[in-house]
C-alpha cells in the first residue's frame, strides 16, 4: 500500500559541492614526488638488498594514492531539481538525479526528516534559505551499479544543517507548509 503525500512542492535547489581545483592537482603531484624522494633516501641503506626495492615501490605507490585521493578541494554550488513530500509525520526531499563530483557517480538521493526529530526551522531572510536542523534518514541509489544505501543520521550532530533555497515566488507557502505539518514556528533570521 502506497502512502500519497499531503502536499508537494517541486522547484530547483541550491546544494553544497566540493571541486578540484587545477592547484590542487598540482599540490598533489608536487607532494608526491617530495614524499616518493623522501622514501627514496630514507631507504637507501637497505635499498641494495632484495626487499628494499619491493618496499620502496609498494610504500610509495600507497602514499601517492592516499595523497591523491585526499586531496585540496574548493566548495562550490550545484543548481539542482528538488522534490518535496509532506506527509502527516515526515518530509521527504528527493534529489532524481545528481552527481557531486565524488568518484561515486550520479545517484538519486531521498532525505527523510521526522516532525518528531526536528529540533528547530530557521529561515534566513537574505539568504532565502530554510535550515532544517534535524539529522535525516538518508537513502542513495548509485546509478552506475545499482547499488542502494540508507544511512540514519536522526542522532549524528554534524548533520543537523539541511539547507533549501526557496525560490521568490514559493517562500511563504512553502514555509507554512512546514510549520503546519511539523507543529513547529520558523524562525525568521534577518
Amino acid at each position: 500500500m502506497t502512502v500519497e503525500s499531503h502536499k508537494r512542492y517541486e522547484f530547483i535547489n541550491r546544494i553544497h559541492v566540493k571541486e578540484y581545483t587545477v592547484i590542487s592537482v598540482i599540490l598533489k603531484i608536487i607532494i608526491s614526488i617530495i614524499t616518493c624522494l623522501i622514501l627514496f633516501f630514507v631507504m637507501i641503506p637497505i635499498f641494495f638488498e632484495g626487499i628494499g626495492i619491493l618496499l620502496f615501490i609498494g610504500t610509495s605507490i600507497i602514499l601517492v594514492r592516499y595523497i591523491i585521493r585526499f586531496g585540496i578541494r574548493k566548495v562550490g554550488c550545484m543548481q539542482i531539481r528538488t522534490i518535496f513530500d509532506f506527509y502527516s509525520d515526515r518530509l521527504v526531499m528527493r534529489y532524481d538525479y545528481i552527481d557531486r563530483e565524488d568518484d561515486m557517480g550520479p545517484r538519486s538521493e531521498e532525505y527523510t526528516f521526522y516532525y518528531r526529530d526536528i529540533i528547530d526551522l530557521e529561515y534566513s531572510v537574505p539568504l532565502q534559505c530554510l535550515n532544517i536542523k534535524c539529522g535525516p534518514i538518508l537513502k542513495i541509489h548509485y546509478h552506475r551499479n545499482s547499488k542502494e544505501v540508507e544511512k540514519d543520521y536522526t542522532r549524528n550532530k554534524k548533520y543537523y544543517k539541511n539547507l533549501i533555497y526557496l525560490p521568490q515566488n514559493k517562500i511563504d507557502e512553502f514555509l507554512k507548509d512546514i510549520q503546519q505539518y511539523s507543529g513547529i514556528n520558523v524562525k525568521r533570521l534577518h
